[in-house]
């Protein structure tokens, strides 16, 4: 924290913080912008790789599920996509505030639990903190394992709340007569369909949910509604706060294959591969509030040079994006993360 105090950084108390000293279980980032429009782009390019020719430009959906299954190193991992229109956006309940089943929900919880202490910048600062947190996360977990159309629905509701509202759909204008006239607004954020996608990856061979994107597309009855979508913004959900602890243990074990890595027995590609796989689960979970990718880039960095490696960053190629753009582990190690370092013997 002090290095992100002294470096200006914003919110420097979240710098190193965990996740769970908070009161939301959802972390994102919107890749459609600044320093992350590049990565959108290609994170886009493979979803709209695995979409074409299925959105026709009129008419309904014949196919709203995809899957794409790969592997890298015997880990097992896949791409999946879902297509929703409105109505099943309306049936899901995702448009409303809150879910016609949150009453039964509640009743499985403590709602009068005062949880205004975890958003704190000093949290925690005493036992009875520790306590609340603990109780507010039993809670969630309670709702994820009973009640999983509430919880789904919280963080999708979120997510498309947060789009609509970063990207409002224009409003349509008529005539006086009832004809359309024109747009007010951006006519690239109209949404008709929302497209989710799924980063699945085997971890103790179960399959884990990594990341989730969210974005949309149009069908305007002119356009390939596939291609509509080369400039959208994509919104990326880190990985479910109650699975991170799971992905974190399997960081821990190749951590110390790498730390234990011998040139004599092993080769440089398997270290890579290692570390690479390392700096892959990490961007996805984002097990800190703000921190997660300095912290990734030190783990990095120190397993090379435990080995008489010098290491060094490609500047314009950031590892964590690398890995959030690249929709499973095998397109990350075999397309990108070669590109994001250099290494040599420094001895």
């Amino acid at each position: 924290m002090e290095a992100a105090h002294s470096s200006g950084s914003a919110d420097p108390h979240h710098f190193g913080r965990k996740r769970e000293y908070s009161t939301s279980n959802i972390s994102y980032t919107i890749l459609g912008d600044g320093k992350y429009k590049e990565y959108n782009s290609k994170l886009m390019k493979k979803i709209q790789s695995v979409l074409e020719g299925h959105i026709p430009i009129k008419g309904p959906l014949t196919k709203k599920n995809f899957t794409v299954n790969s592997s890298f190193n015997n880990r097992r991992t896949k791409f999946e996509i879902q297509l929703y229109e409105n109505d099943d956006i309306e049936r899901l309940e995702w448009n409303r505030k809150i879910h016609s089943n949150f009453s039964l929900a509640a009743k499985k919880i403590d709602t009068t639990l005062d949880v205004s202490r975890l958003d704190a910048i000093d949290f925690p600062e005493n036992e009875e903190d520790l306590a609340i947190c603990r109780t507010f996360h039993k809670d969630q977990k309670i709702i994820k394992q009973e009640h999983p159309d509430v919880y789904t629905h919280d963080r999708m509701g979120f997510a498309l709340r947060g789009l609509n509202g970063t990207y409002p759909s224009p409003e349509k204008v008529f005539t006086p007569e009832g004809r359309f006239s024109h747009l007010v607004g951006n006519s690239k954020f109209l949404k008709s369909i929302f497209v989710v996608s799924k980063v699945r990856c085997e971890i103790d061979s179960k399959s884990y949910c990594l990341s989730q994107h969210v974005t949309w597309t149009y069908q305007d009855h002119v356009t390939d509604p596939v291609k509509r979508m080369d400039d959208i913004p994509i919104m990326l959900l880190h990985q479910d706060l109650y699975l991170i602890e799971d992905t974190l243990n399997e960081i821990d074990t190749i951590f110390q294959r790498a730390i234990l890595w011998n040139k004599e027995t092993g080769t440089i590609e398997n270290l890579i591969e290692d570390v690479g796989t390392i700096r892959y689960l990490l961007a996805h979970s984002m097990p800190y509030i703000r921190g997660s990718a300095a912290i990734a880039e030190w783990l990095e960095e120190a397993i090379f040079r435990s080995h008489d490696l010098d290491m060094q960053r490609v500047p314009e190629k950031p590892g964590d994006l690398a890995a959030l753009a690249s929709p499973t582990l095998d397109v990350f190690m075999n397309e990108e993360y070669r590109t994001t370092i250099q290494i040599c013997n420094s001895k």
